[in-house]
């Protein structure tokens, strides 16, 4: 869980949905992940498929760059006891962050490009 915190920016939130419900929840990132490991299936799986930028990136004051992707994620949780399946569809907005950055490795400067994700918005779930 801490490795994949590293992934985001500080405060991102993630926004999660249902089938079964029209309300969409967020939460900080943390709490998502701890809520996703108390969920009530043996197994789950969470891929994305058909990411498309739709924004370039745009230069901040700050120096940074912010861009947003859009992602479709299909969550699939299983329950091998009651039998339980769940599977539902997701478009998700995603806040990316670019930033240059330097360290120095062997006594040279090497220069990278960070990358952080940043909240995560629902738009649309479908079965």
């Amino acid at each position: 869980m801490d490795r994949a915190e590293e992934l985001f920016a500080p405060g991102a939130e993630m926004g999660v949905s249902s089938i079964n419900r029209k309300e969409i929840a967020y939460y900080k990132v943390r709490r998502y992940f701890e809520r996703l490991m108390a969920l009530n299936y043996d197994r789950v799986n969470i891929s994305w498929y058909d990411i498309h930028y739709i924004s370039d990136l745009e230069r901040q004051p700050d120096g940074k760059y912010v861009g947003v992707v859009t992602v479709y994620q299909r969550f699939e949780g299983t329950s091998l006891e009651s039998g339980l399946n769940y599977r539902d569809t997701t478009k998700k907005d995603i806040t990316i962050y670019v930033e240059k950055k330097s360290t120095q490795i062997a006594g040279r400067t090497i220069e990278f490009w960070d990358v952080m994700l940043g909240d995560i918005r629902v738009t649309e779930t479908s079965a």
